[in-house]
């Protein structure tokens, strides 16, 4: 669950963030991508509260966090290496490494669709099989 977060959605925030990098984001962008980072912290927190704690509530976000956490991945390195273009591919950057672990996180299984589907089944009553 948190493999995503640790790999790409971290190291991203703090690529970001950090002020030698500045430049290369412009303000609005830096702006969402910093919303979509701080938005997916946010839930991993809440999903890793309900895994300590169990309720009715922990199989859905086990669900979410892992789709949600991968699809903000896929977001912010594809708005990075866009706003980067040919610079992306610095080995100073990294980028390409966090767009293609992103990339790679998104097919694993299970899938992100499949986790949508599943979780979609979890809050209208369905059988989730």
């Amino acid at each position: 669950m948190a493999g995503v977060f640790i790999m790409v959605v971290r190291p991203l925030g703090h690529l970001i963030l950090s002020s030698s990098t500045r430049t290369f984001f412009p303000k609005p962008n830096n702006g969402r991508m910093s919303l979509e980072l701080a938005a997916t912290r946010a839930y991993l927190r809440t999903a890793a509260r309900s895994i300590a704690n169990p309720d009715e509530q922990t199989p859905l976000h086990v669900l979410g966090v892992k789709a949600y956490a991968n699809d903000a991945a896929l977001r912010i390195t594809d708005a990075a290496m866009r706003i980067c273009g040919g610079a992306a591919f610095s080995e100073h950057l990294q980028l390409d490494r966090y767009f293609r672990d992103a990339r790679a996180g998104h097919i694993m299984a299970p899938t992100a669709d499949a986790l949508y589907d599943f979780y979609g089944k979890a809050i209208t009553g369905q059988p989730l099989l």
